[in-house]
């Protein structure tokens, strides 16, 4: 990938990377993609399950998600304006197994707590605890846990875009087939987060140098 961004919306560059491994298959057992922090997954998803190519070749096993015991609640419950993403939320929301990492900084009250408020958001994930991130690994792969009919669901609920809209008057890539709309469920430009951008793209005001 270009810069190893894929967090943010829908990525041309995955894709394209994807398509390289697709043909490389035999080398490895599977593919680990991981977000950059706080993200949202939805997005990397959508790009994965909307291509043909790609779900011919690949599968998507599971979603995971590692919550911080100690602050998550500070993160799901964080007041975001109207048509912004809490990023948080998404994590939980989209994941198919959860690991409870830090439980030993929290009372059982306030884990308990914690359950509570992520099965509130998603009932269907597996919840893990652990401490210091130790998991065996057998507990990451081969999950086949992922439902692409559950999260069509979400999608619904969560009302996620296939495409965001591009706004940027400045924005000269030819292959950018979504200008002329405001944004329906973000409100970040190009250079903050990087809206998808044809392969090639030269325009400096989408801020390539920095993410993609």
């Amino acid at each position: 990938m270009d810069n190893g961004c894929a967090c943010c919306t829908v990525r041309g560059d995955l894709v394209k990377a994807f398509g390289q491994l697709k043909d490389r298959r035999k080398n490895f057992d599977l593919v680990l993609l991981e977000t950059t922090g706080l993200a949202d997954p939805a997005p990397v998803i959508k790009t994965i399950t909307s291509d043909f190519s790609l779900m011919n070749n690949f599968r998507i096993d599971g979603v995971l998600c590692l919550v911080d015991c100690k602050h998550i609640l500070t993160h799901l419950n964080d007041k975001r304006a109207e048509d912004t993403v809490n990023e948080a939320v998404q994590q939980v929301a989209f994941s198919d197994r959860i690991i409870l990492n830090k439980t030993d900084l929290v009372t059982k009250e306030e884990l308990a707590i914690v359950k509570e408020t992520i099965n509130s958001i998603n009932s269907f994930a597996e919840l893990m605890e652990s401490q210091q991130s130790r998991v065996p690994m057998d507990k990451l792969m081969g999950l086949n846990s992922f439902s692409l009919e559950r999260f069509e669901e979400e999608i619904k609920e969560y009302d996620l875009e296939e495409a965001e809209e591009c706004t940027d008057a400045n924005c000269t890539d030819e292959a950018c087939t979504t200008h002329g709309h405001e944004h329906g469920h973000h409100e970040h430009g190009h250079a903050e987060h990087g809206h998808e951008c044809a392969e090639g793209c030269k325009d400096a005001s989408h801020g390539h140098a920095e993410h993609g």
